[in-house]
């Protein structure tokens, strides 16, 4: 029976996947990096290594994704809510990934940190602050990160593995960055602060519209008889300055500017819109686990029901995609 190893609150997917290989004694096939020892964007677990992460969760995977600054969620109100579950779909995909033109990350660390990890827990590890692109200077030693730079005599599990030990492999350098113009950036995530099936991009501020409903609100907006509330809405000139217009039909083919109308109405409580939406906005809770499909949700509102949907054209939309249920209106 296989063991579940913990994942450190900072940790990155990539250093997780890499160590777990490596308990296993396979951390050749951890598949990680590329050639040049740079982080992978899109990963995807072999099928020699898929085994050893079986009992991790959705939750677990998406922790250690947005760790390694991926899988982050919109938050545009007309965006797919779901979409960002598409990063652990691949993760989990079993048929081969193409990685013709992806984008890589430079690998970087502070080998101070690791040697005080391996002191402090038994074990190095990756941090996400350091995954960030832009990435260089360890704030908790006052140094810039260690960059690495291909060694032929070296394969790129062997480089990893040395880190790892708290050693510097051949080909490593430093850069001096300006401290001063360079801000932390901590993981997206902390795994102690996260309860259960709850993500830590939820927030109730945002929302989320299909595309059905979105039309309707046009609808509204274009027959409304009652004087729509006016606000800036666009800037014409090169010095931004702002103008205050009633709403013109080009304004509806700019989601952003929709969405600022949309918030708008409710700031105002402009009633006519709001009598609208409490008769026809209908929120839906969206699942979208990949391990489980009950363990990943998000929140959605569509046109009066599901009971429309097999004529809806919007062949897109997360709602004909994924198991739904009602969700309390709470707006």
């Amino acid at each position: 029976m296989l063991t579940r190893s913990r994942y450190l609150p900072d940790e990155t997917l990539h250093s997780f996947i890499f160590r777990i290989c490596l308990i296993n004694g396979e951390e050749q096939f951890s598949d990680v990096t590329n050639h040049n020892v740079q982080w992978l964007k899109n990963l995807q677990l072999n099928v020699r290594t898929i085994k050893y992460f079986a009992g991790y969760s959705d939750l677990d995977l998406l922790i250690l994704m947005r760790n390694s600054w991926q899988a982050i969620k919109s938050t545009t109100i007309f965006d797919n809510p779901v979409e960002y579950m598409s990063e652990i779909n691949t993760l989990l995909r079993k048929q081969p990934l193409a990685r013709r033109g992806t984008h890589n990350y430079p690998l970087k660390y502070c080998i101070d940190c690791i040697r005080e990890s391996i002191k402090n827990i038994g074990f190095g590890y990756f941090k996400s602050s350091w995954h960030y692109e832009l990435a260089g200077y360890c704030f908790i030693h006052n140094k810039a990160l260690t960059h690495f730079k291909r060694n032929i005599n070296m394969q790129p599990h062997e480089i990893l593995k040395t880190i790892l030990r708290g050693e510097h492999p051949a080909g490593s350098y430093s850069l001096i960055p300006n401290k001063n113009s360079t801000i932390e950036k901590t993981s997206l995530t902390y795994s102690n602060k996260i309860k259960s099936i709850e993500l830590s991009f939820n927030n109730e501020d945002y929302i989320y519209i299909a595309d059905c409903l979105k039309a309707e609100i046009k609808n509204f907006i274009r027959t409304c008889t009652v004087e729509l509330p006016k606000m800036a809405l666009i800037s014409d000139t090169f010095n931004k300055t702002k103008i205050k217009k009633p709403y013109k039909e080009g304004y509806l083919f700019q989601d952003n500017v929709l969405a600022k109308i949309i918030q708008c109405f409710f700031t105002v409580n402009f009633e006519p819109f709001i009598t609208f939406w409490q008769k026809n906005a209908a929120k839906k809770i969206v699942y979208c686990g990949s391990v489980k499909t009950k363990d990943i949700f998000e929140f959605l509102f569509i046109y009066q029901n599901t009971d429309k949907c097999n004529m809806c054209e919007y062949f897109s939309c997360p709602v004909k995609h994924h198991y739904i249920e009602d969700a309390e209106l709470n707006l």
